[in-house]
C-alpha cells in the first residue's frame, strides 16, 4: 500500500514535468515521510528502473536518495581518539557504581518491609 502510494506520487511528479533535481529533493522528503521496509524499498527502486521507456527521467537517476539514519553521522567519530577507551571504562565504572547503589537501596527497602 505504501509502496503503491509512493509510486503514484513519483509518477505524478514526472507526468507534471518536474526536473531531476526537484524530484531528488522531493524524494528526500518522500523517503523521510514514507520510509519503506528494505524489501519494499528494493522493489520500489526496481519498479523505477523497469520503466525507463515510459519515464525517461527515472532511468537517469541511478542513485536514489536513501534516508540517512539520524545516528549514522556519529558512527565512528571517536575511532581515532586515544582517550576513548578510557572514557568507556569510566562510563562502565560509573554505571557499576550506580548499580551497586541501586542494589543497596532495594536491599534497604526489602529490610524495611520485613520489619513491618
Amino acid at each position: 500500500m505504501r509502496q503503491q502510494g509512493k509510486w503514484d506520487v513519483v509518477r505524478k511528479l514526472l507526468e507534471k514535468g518536474y526536473d531531476q533535481e526537484d524530484i531528488r529533493k522531493l524524494f528526500r522528503l518522500l523517503d523521510w515521510m514514507m520510509t519503506l521496509p528494505e524489501e519494499l524499498q528494493q522493489s520500489f527502486e526496481e519498479q523505477l528502473r523497469m520503466t525507463p521507456d515510459k519515464y525517461e527521467k527515472l532511468s537517469l537517476e541511478p542513485d536514489l536518495p536513501k534516508p540517512e539514519h539520524p545516528w549514522m553521522k556519529f558512527a565512528g567519530m571517536f575511532k581515532d581518539d586515544p582517550d576513548f577507551e578510557e572514557v568507556l571504562a569510566d562510563i562502565a565504572a560509573y554505571r557499576h557504581e550506580l548499580d551497586l547503589e541501586q542494589e543497596e537501596y532495594y536491599r534497604q527497602l526489602d529490610a524495611e518491609e520485613e520489619v513491618y
